[in-house]
């Protein structure tokens, strides 16, 4: 702990985000609780996220905030948020985030120890780890380096349950693949709220999706299960219909993160854009290859070991947008050869 300070007993966690967001919080929540064995220990959260910390077993207890961006004036589930939290009594918060609103939040607990991400202005007693072009996991345990917590590790925590486990065998065993079949996983849609007149800037080509799944199957893979929730059902149809093969296997809506996070484990390898799933599989330590493009890996790829992740993230390609049929320049210029030289380094077909 910090000299002069004594040690955190209720620490409250603040992260908001999805489900790569919060995964990259926990290696701070798995310093935490092995720092501090006997505090209390929550995280306050939001609903897209909250799947990934659902099977933690470090944090005591998750809070939620649906409607964050609400001005606090007409928010009546911050004020009620609020009083619950206070009742806690709450001595430290680990401010994760770098919004106004969300320092505001923290500040209106009255009285915790706030260590969180600096920003010009910011008293530096008060704030915490200096912003910088960092890794988000980096930056997360940097704040609780601030209260003196060590850090144990950058690896993602995401406990997977043997319901999970036979959840994900029943979906593997309908597919009629075997125990010891060779499966990939395959995420090819980006969530996606609306209809877009142009692909999601995090799309790679549907047809190079096409192209890849055939290869695979060429190469002796003996299943390539698409993943995805129903808002990415389409994508999924059009590579399934293009391939016409019955080692196609569509899961798309069938999977809770956790069901997810255990058919990745029977998989030899996952490929995917930078989304969840992506992060989901290194998590739990599958082979992973993942394309970015609007966003460098350096700040927010999958972490995990590094000899099973490889990144994609080209120099932009100089194609016109007409030529790139509106995909980002960096998407664009990651071809299949690329992403099959990036498994055959991992080794894991």
């Amino acid at each position: 702990m910090m000299d002069r300070e004594p040690p955190p007993r209720r620490v409250l966690v603040v992260r908001f985000g999805r489900v790569g967001d919060l995964l990259a919080v926990t290696p701070a929540i798995r310093a935490l609780r092995h720092a501090l064995p006997e505090a209390r220990i929550d995280v306050l959260t939001g609903e897209l996220g909250l799947p990934a910390l659902a099977t933690n077993r470090h944090p005591n207890q998750l809070h939620v905030l649906r409607w964050r961006k609400v001005p606090p004036i007409v928010n009546p589930e911050r004020a009620l948020l609020l009083r619950r939290l206070r009742r806690i009594r709450f001595d430290t918060v680990m401010l994760i985030e770098s919004s106004e609103i969300y320092r505001r939040l923290a500040e209106d607990l009255r009285g915790p120890r706030i260590y969180g991400v600096d920003r010009e202005g910011d008293d530096p007693d008060r704030a915490g780890a200096p912003r910088s072009p960092s890794h988000a996991v980096d930056d997360a345990l940097a704040v609780v380096a601030r209260a003196g917590i060590p850090a144990d590790g950058r690896h993602y925590d995401y406990p997977v349950g043997e319901a999970a486990r036979a959840r994900a065998g029943s979906l593997i065993e309908a597919s009629g693949a075997s125990a010891t079949d060779k499966i990939v996983g395959l995420h090819a849609g980006h969530y996606v709220r609306r209809r877009r007149l142009r692909p999601h800037a995090k799309q790679w080509p549907t047809e190079r999706y096409v192209r890849l799944v055939r290869t695979l199957i060429d190469r002796g893979v003996d299943r390539v299960i698409l993943t995805g929730t129903h808002l990415e059902a389409g994508v999924n149809r059009t590579i399934a219909g293009a391939v016409s093969s019955d080692r196609v296997v569509d899961v798309t809506g069938r999977t809770d993160l956790e069901t997810l996070a255990a058919l990745m484990e029977r998989c030899v390898l996952f490929v995917a854009p930078d989304t969840g799933p992506a992060h989901l599989a290194a998590a739990v330590g599958t082979p992973l290859v993942a394309f970015y493009g609007p966003k460098s890996p350096a700040r927010m790829g999958a972490v995990g070991d590094d000899s099973s992740i490889r990144w994609l993230y080209p120099e932009p390609s100089e194609a016109s947008e007409t030529e790139r049929a509106g995909h980002h320049p960096r998407m664009w210029a990651i071809d299949v050869d690329a992403v099959l030289g990036a498994i055959d380094e991992l080794g894991a077909l």
